[in-house]
């Protein structure tokens, strides 16, 4: 068995094994989209636009953004990544690596839909995986457009001259859409505390790995792929949480300390 087969092998377990954990519930015995609705109402997106901006995917790369453009270090960071290339080796090789990180972000997507819990297997199964499926489409179709949109009214030139569509960076944006759209899936199954960082941290880990290729690609500068990350994770956080809902407020403890973990019940 050569090594494409044996990935493809390994990934039809993964899948069955989420697909699996996707026939169960949420703790409460809900659906994932049991609170799936088109007409939300103002009181759910509001508590929706503060969920998605209290999460740190959203807050921290705003912020860095915000400190880069502040201190003028846009340009100084984006030369010496480029051309020192510390993680990737070359502007090729981290341009290719952006590229296949889209990739996994993508995998990771349709992953969790696979595992998001949606009861027995039926035709209320397909519903739900249908109405999961849709909210983040629609998520990454927000992040896609929104993205394009401060292209065009920005305007701001690329690092390496190809053009006037660097800020914000829409490699990085789709990469932190669908990982947030994935993560909002994930964080509904019944996991552990060490599960769930696991889980996240690695999900975290493909916009920011994405977000660097594109710096030392010279393709874009760090604010650009830091705005991007923020706005993409804003709007997917915001589009599960208007559009599907969430699971109810409750108390996980991780070691001896009660960690109270925000996810309301709309």
């Amino acid at each position: 068995m050569n090594m494409k087969e044996r990935l493809a092998s390994g990934l039809l377990v993964l899948l069955a094994v989420l697909t699996a954990a996707g026939c169960s519930t949420m703790a409460d015995g809900r659906r994932r989209a049991d609170g799936a609705t088109l007409r939300p109402g103002w009181a759910r997106t509001g508590r929706a636009a503060k969920a998605a901006l209290l999460r740190p995917e959203v807050w921290v790369p705003a912020a860095g953004a915000l400190v880069i453009g502040a201190a003028g270090a846009d340009k100084r960071i984006s030369s010496w990544a480029s051309s020192k290339t510390p993680v990737y080796g070359s502007t090729d090789k981290a341009r290719k690596a952006s590229n296949t990180l889209i990739s996994v972000s993508n995998a990771a997507y349709w992953a969790s839909v696979a595992a998001a819990p949606s009861g027995p297997y039926g035709n209320a199964w397909l519903y739900d995986k249908a109405k999961t499926a849709a909210a983040g489409v629609a998520a990454n179709t927000a992040a896609f457009q929104a993205t394009l949109s401060l292209q065009r009214m920005v305007g701001r030139q690329r690092p390496n001259g190809a053009g006037r569509s660097s800020f914000p960076s829409l490699h990085t944006a789709y990469a932190a859409s669908q990982t947030m759209s994935a993560w909002t899936n994930f964080e509904s199954l019944r996991l552990g505390g060490t599960e769930r960082a696991l889980i996240r941290g690695g999900l975290d880990a493909v916009p920011l790995a994405t977000a660097w290729a594109r710096v030392e690609a010279k393709a874009h500068y760090p604010s650009d792929t830091l705005a991007a990350m923020a706005l993409s994770s804003f709007l997917s956080s915001f589009v599960a949480e208007t559009f599907l809902g969430g699971a109810p407020l409750r108390t996980e403890v991780l070691g001896r300390t009660p960690v109270l973990v925000y996810r309301a019940r709309f």
